[in-house]
């Protein structure tokens, strides 16, 4: 029953740093003014922002909580938050998928095509495990994410989101997941 507005300053304006999409998204806030506020990890976001909103506000931190030493400011701030998998001692929401709604996409493009792929951030703890698979390994094989480094062979660039990533995934015959060393559920690539 509610009408949603996406704010995604990149998306929408371009990147234009922390201080601008702040500025952004404050004019976004007081010409909209929202019933709620959500924000999808809401790393980069004022904490000012949050506190002076002029509605409840909620972040829904996608990610493991031990992972950012600023988790807990954000949690201090925001109204409601939850994290996306359970067990860490905060509430949290899991992330679902509706078929009606999330559906292949689908590209000819020879950059989205692969036997294998891997899209995420290179953490000591996963890295390795990853560039030994592919090593051994005769397939057309991709890496996308950030902190790899440059010579890292098929690394294909930075982080994809959205409709990209999406198309990462479904032009692949299959979607590598590599877990950090402790216990964190699955995300996207599962």
């Amino acid at each position: 029953g509610y009408t949603v507005v996406c704010f995604d300053h990149r998306q929408m304006l371009g990147y234009y740093g922390l201080e601008k999409g702040n500025l952004e998204l404050l004019n976004f806030i007081n010409t909209t003014k929202p019933d709620y506020i959500l924000t999808l990890k809401g790393r980069g976001i004022s904490l000012d922002i949050i506190k002076n909103a002029p509605c409840p506000t909620i972040n829904w931190w996608l990610d493991n909580a031990k992972r950012y030493h600023d988790f807990h400011d954000y949690y201090e701030v925001y109204d409601k938050t939850y994290l996306c998998e359970s067990g860490q001692g905060y509430p949290w929401m899991s992330i679902g998928i509706d078929p009606t709604l999330h559906k292949p996409v689908y590209s000819d493009d020879e950059k989205w095509q692969s036997d294998v792929v891997f899209c995420g951030t290179a953490h000591p703890s996963r890295s390795n495990k990853i560039l030994n698979i592919f090593r051994n390994m005769s397939w057309n094989s991709k890496i996308r994410g950030n902190s790899w480094r440059k010579d890292t062979p098929n690394w294909q660039g930075k982080a994809v989101y959205w409709e990209d990533l999406m198309k990462a995934y479904t032009n692949s015959k299959m979607i590598l997941n590599v877990h950090y060393k402790k216990g964190i559920t699955p995300n996207m690539r599962c």
